[in-house]
């Protein structure tokens, strides 16, 4: 004998309960936890910079590798991107507490930039100052009328201190092409480069991976192609500790639709 089951109907919910749902995949503040062993205080359920978590020592340091023990200066333009300092500054802190060994200049108007530290709980230390800056690079700034015009700006003024040594790195959600030039204007590529490439870093299942260029150049030939398997392989050299890495190419297909658009 046949039996028929039929699946329970399912239920319909107003658009206001669907709209709770969704509630889990809201934003908030990162939570801070103090290390019981070291005192150091960092992200929840994130190893501290000595290598510690849960007051157990879980990796070594590789006191050789560039910027793991020493003292680190880090430039940031709090007026880059589109949300400014609402977004730069709580980032700053969260770096902060992160890393013990790492210092950073808010660069950017100091009002806005004092407000978001207060909004975040945070007060000025040796670890997290402000430089201040007259002005600020909007995204429909052109590069040449920034260069010219806004050098007193968050953007420019943090690469010239990097340029001139006062700090060990800059990072700026700002303008991708007045970054650019004014970085090549101010502090040049390596010898045999060209033009600098846009570099970040993805995890995948057997560790991570460097993924380059991410938008600074819209047309790339096979000599540029190679000066970016260049920059990828000494970054992951330097930073990394990866002493022979694998470089491939990444194509993104020859069908006609694959165009630029004028």
């Amino acid at each position: 004998m046949w039996e028929t089951h039929y699946g329970s109907p399912k239920s319909r919910k107003s658009r206001s309960k669907r709209g709770m749902r969704r509630a889990h995949d809201s934003l908030s503040k990162s939570t801070i936890s103090t290390d019981e062993t070291t005192g150091e205080r960092h992200l929840r359920h994130h190893v501290t910079a000595d290598g510690f978590y849960r007051g157990k020592k879980v990796w070594k340091l590789r006191r050789n590798r560039v910027g793991l023990t020493d003292s680190i200066q880090i430039a940031v333009d709090s007026m880059g991107g589109d949300y400014g300092p609402a977004i730069t500054v709580p980032a700053a802190c969260d770096a902060v507490n992160s890393y013990r060994n790492l210092k950073i200049s808010l660069y950017g108007n100091v009002h806005a930039i004092e407000n978001a530290l207060i909004d975040e709980g945070f007060a000025l230390t040796d670890r997290i100052s402000i430089v201040e800056c007259s002005s600020e690079v909007k995204n429909t700034d052109k590069p040449s009328e920034v260069i010219k015009h806004k050098s007193d700006s968050s953007l420019c003024k943090s690469i010239k201190d990097l340029a001139d040594g006062n700090v060990d790195g800059c990072v700026s959600a700002g303008s991708t092409a007045a970054l650019l030039m004014q970085g090549i204007r101010l502090i040049d590529t390596v010898p045999g480069i060209k033009r600098p490439a846009i570099c970040a870093t993805a995890p995948t299942y057997h560790g991570k991976v460097s993924l380059l260029d991410l938008g600074a150049n819209v047309e790339c030939n096979a000599q540029m192609l190679h000066q970016f398997a260049v920059i990828a392989t000494m970054k992951c050299r330097v930073l990394n500790g990866i002493d022979e890495p694998i470089v491939k190419l990444l194509n993104i297909g020859e069908e006609k639709i694959r165009v630029l658009q004028n």
